[in-house]
């Protein structure tokens, strides 16, 4: 997921790539931590707006304590 962010804390602009693991780095009072709680609370504000479709066989894999699925996908809700 690409993010873009403008005039957070010391930060005009800053673009990246999201990805399994992001490493925001930088001196010090550059803005990292501002940038880290915005990112952060966009994605918790999303929460709320993704459901996730399960098949009904996965939905019985999980019922029986199988946690983890490929047939699980997200649709977002505006």
């Amino acid at each position: 997921m690409k993010a873009v962010f403008k005039n957070i804390g010391p930060i005009s602009k800053a673009e990246f790539d999201l990805k399994d693991l992001t490493i925001i780095a930088g001196a010090n009072n550059t803005g990292k931590t501002y940038l880290a709680y915005t990112l952060y609370g966009f994605l918790k504000s999303l929460k709320p707006l993704v459901h996730y479709s399960i098949d009904h066989n996965s939905q019985r894999l999980y019922d029986q304590g199988i946690q983890q699925s490929d047939n699980v996908e997200p649709e977002f809700f505006w």
